[in-house]
């Protein structure tokens, strides 16, 4: 019997067809926004998809700019991990992100988020999966 990490767990929460239903629907939705992973606060944020988005916080150019996307981002991952549920958080250059933790049981084995939002689609309509 496979021994799960949580980084296995979150590996494997990340290949389900719900998760993938999910992010192509969120594709499309949100106009391919930039998708990321993490293991925790004190690990290394780590891209899952980027569509080329040079100019959201996490692939900016500018040092400085993909630091102060981290720290709002790092932030945004303990409160969503401190409250268990999604957080909305706005991060550098001026753009909003959504990170949200992966539960398994009452521990969170890890966060996903969404970055790049294009901003006043209110009339949107997001449709979630199961697997």
């Amino acid at each position: 019997m496979e021994f799960l990490t949580a980084e296995n767990r979150l590996a494997r929460f990340l290949k389900t067809e719900g998760f993938q239903q999910l992010r192509e629907s969120l594709n499309q939705l949100l106009d391919n926004p930039v998708w990321w992973y993490a293991l925790g606060v004190e690990d290394a944020v780590r891209i899952l998809e980027s569509h080329n988005k040079t100019e959201c916080g996490l692939l900016h150019d500018d040092s400085q700019v993909r630091g102060l996307w981290l720290d709002a981002t790092y932030a945004a991952m303990a409160q969503a991990g401190s409250d268990r549920t999604a957080v909305m958080a706005e991060s550098p250059p001026e753009r909003t992100q959504i990170v949200v933790p992966v539960l398994c049981g009452e521990a969170v084995v890890g966060y996903v988020g969404l970055a790049h939002l294009p901003t006043g689609n209110s009339s949107a309509c997001i449709h979630f999966f199961r697997s």
